[in-house]
């Protein structure tokens, strides 16, 4: 080789390991990021191994030639790479994808790194295997980022922001729709390897076959936490408002979103499998299948838990339903200390949970409801403004209850005599509370009907329930309350049948 050909092939060489196309400044470091401002400049992302960038402007690309035949190109990172992608609190606009037979579908094929601060809006993705708006197979961090409207659409492993997580999310939440094959959900359709979501929602509408979750389709081996999902979901079977298949640990969320489907259907879980968890959460959409149905949980495997649980949606009659749990294997789940509504489920039974009614569960709930429960993790909702009633998850709501949870002391009673009352009952009462007392009748939708003062001194006293009050009483179950203040310290149920 002459001295001329030389020098071509190597500058050939040393070309080839520079990025073609340069960014809008900056040097690539923590404290001066590449800066991001065009299509082309994105695409270029996935020539670095150890680099950060910051978008500086919104994105579009619904515009030649990103928007035509299959669409944009999802950025494929080096597997061995850790890249910092700040979006900056900007959008990526009119994301075009058409590539339904290709893995890894997404604006990112993959990522390893950091995604922050980013913003899908309009988007419109087809793809294979492991499809998601932002990233098809995410191992990494992202935070705070958003797919705001459009549709996702895939084969087995979809998810409205990312495919498969082994990563961790948080902050992060979907709107767009979700179709998907099995292992879908409203945000990640895969969770595996010790992977986490943290203080996450979906609101989109999820459709898939089986293991669908509102959140996630899949949680194996890893977390779910003060999460939620108000999408509804649809498929086939195993479906969850939040979760299709559980065998991991979630705490502190709860789902609002219907579930439709043939078997093994529930408002929270379709499947809580062998040694998961599932802790401080609640469900409240109607569920629709033609077997095994819970309003929490459809199936329960052995060993595993459903803890400080409720649920108040309603389950159809069918076999193997529940008001709160369609089936627990041989027994062997713990079901402790958990809830569900037996007026609004429709259910007056379950392989497990305890049925109470809705002036039982509703503020200010029985003395028997809600045991053992962690009021740090719970507030009631005093007002009903905020959940209906029912108590609610603080790190999930900004309001604050007024009034704070406090554990009615022992030595406070309140009951009616005799039981079930043909005639105006007598009510006895006692209390040691310091403030002013009264006492109140609640129907079984929380509403109060009648309330006293007690003026008299004395705090342990009897007396005959008043005309007027017991002209307002028609026959049912009602929740007799003492009260002190706002808050409730002690309660007990009146039965009138007259």
């Amino acid at each position: 080789m002459n001295r001329k050909a030389l020098f071509w092939f190597s500058l050939m060489l040393f070309s080839s390991s520079i990025p073609l196309f340069s960014f809008a400044g900056g040097s690539g470091t923590l404290e001066d990021p590449y800066r991001v401002s065009t299509p082309v400049h994105l695409r270029q992302v996935a020539a670095y191994r150890n680099s950060c960038f910051v978008q500086i402007r919104d994105i579009d690309l619904d515009v030649a030639p990103w928007n035509y035949g299959g669409g944009w190109t999802p950025v494929e990172t080096y597997q061995d790479s850790h890249l910092t992608y700040d979006g900056n609190g900007h959008a990526i606009t009119g994301l075009y994808i058409n590539r339904p037979n290709e893995k890894g579908v997404g604006l990112f094929k993959n990522f390893q790194g950091e995604i922050r601060n980013l913003r899908l809006v309009d988007i419109n993705i087809t793809g294979g295997e492991q499809t998601g708006g932002l990233i098809g197979f995410n191992q990494g961090t992202v935070k705070n980022c958003q797919c705001v409207t459009g549709t996702v659409s895939g084969s087995k492993f979809t998810g409205g922001l990312v495919g498969v997580n082994s990563g961790t999310i948080s902050a992060c939440h979907n709107v767009s729709e979700i179709q998907g094959g099995d292992f879908t959900g409203g945000l990640v359709g895969w969770n595996y390897n010790f992977a986490a979501l943290d203080d996450c929602f979906n609101s989109g509408k999820v459709c898939g076959n089986n293991i669908v979750g509102g959140l996630v389709g899949f949680n194996y081996d890893s977390s779910l936490q003060n999460c939620y999902n108000t999408g509804e979901v649809l498929g086939n079977e195993w479906l969850g408002g939040f979760v299709g298949y559980n065998i991991g640990e979630i705490s502190r969320s709860y789902s609002t979103g219907t579930v439709s489907g043939q078997g093994k259907i529930a408002g929270f879980a379709g499947y809580n499998g062998y040694l998961a968890s599932i802790q401080n959460c609640y469900a409240t959409g109607d569920v629709s299948a033609d077997d095994y149905a819970g309003g929490f949980v459809a199936w329960n495997s052995h060993f595993a838990t459903i803890q400080n649980c409720f649920s108040i949606g309603a389950v159809p009659n069918i076999s193997d339903a529940g008001g709160l749990l369609g089936y627990n294997y041989d027994d062997s789940g713990e079901i402790i200390n958990s809830y569900w509504n037996v007026q609004t489920s429709g259910q007056t039974s379950s392989e497990g949970g305890e049925g109470r009614l809705t002036a039982q569960m509703v503020f200010p709930h029985d003395d028997d409801t809600y045991i053992g429960w962690d009021w740090d993790i719970w507030a009631p909702d005093v007002s009903h403004s905020i959940n209906g009633g029912y108590p609610y998850l603080r790190a999930l709501t900004d309001e604050v209850a007024i009034v704070e949870h406090i554990a009615p002391p022992q030595e406070s009673s309140i009951r009616a005599f005799p039981q079930p009352a043909s005639q105006k009952p007598k009510i006895a009462l006692k209390s040691d509370s310091a403030g002013e007392l009264s006492w109140c009748i609640y129907n079984i939708r929380g509403q109060k009907v009648y309330s006293a003062s007690i003026c008299n001194p004395n705090r342990e006293q009897s007396f005959e329930l008043p005309g007027d009050a017991w002209m307002q009483l028609s026959n049912g179950v009602y929740l007799l309350s003492l009260e002190s203040g706002n808050r409730k310290i002690a309660s007990s149920r009146l039965v009138v049948l007259k």
